[in-house]
């Protein structure tokens, strides 16, 4: 079997710092939610490098004829679940065919933190 590059698995990522208000929601990058809309559930999945898995619901809301798409029902979980603090910063990646989001937390001093199992 080779490679066929129209098979290929769609990933689309983006990278967020925690500042200022971000316990109840979190919001998509703008650029992110442009371009990949279509791949984007209402219900995802937040998943850590520890299998650990927070269901998500994504809410999209209309500000001056544009599309802002929040984490918001089970964001909170997933701050306190994770300690998560301001500066620290979050790397999300799109799994398009099972509606989640592979997350990686980084330290304000860009060390990967270190997640224990719950």
């Amino acid at each position: 079997m080779g490679n066929n590059p129209n098979t290929a698995v769609i990933r689309p990522s983006f990278f967020k710092p925690l500042m200022n208000d971000y316990s109840t929601k979190l919001r998509l990058p703008f650029v992110f939610v442009k371009k990949h809309r279509k791949f984007l559930p209402e219900n995802a999945m937040l998943r850590i490098r520890t299998g650990k898995i927070w269901n998500m619901k994504i809410e999209e809301y209309y500000e001056d004829g544009e599309g802002l798409c929040f984490f918001t029902e089970g964001w909170s979980d997933f701050v306190r679940d994770l300690e998560l603090q301001n500066m620290q910063m979050l790397v999300f990646s799109l799994n398009v065919d099972k509606a989640a989001f592979n997350v990686t937390v980084y330290e304000e001093n860009s060390n990967e933190k270190g997640i224990l199992h719950r």
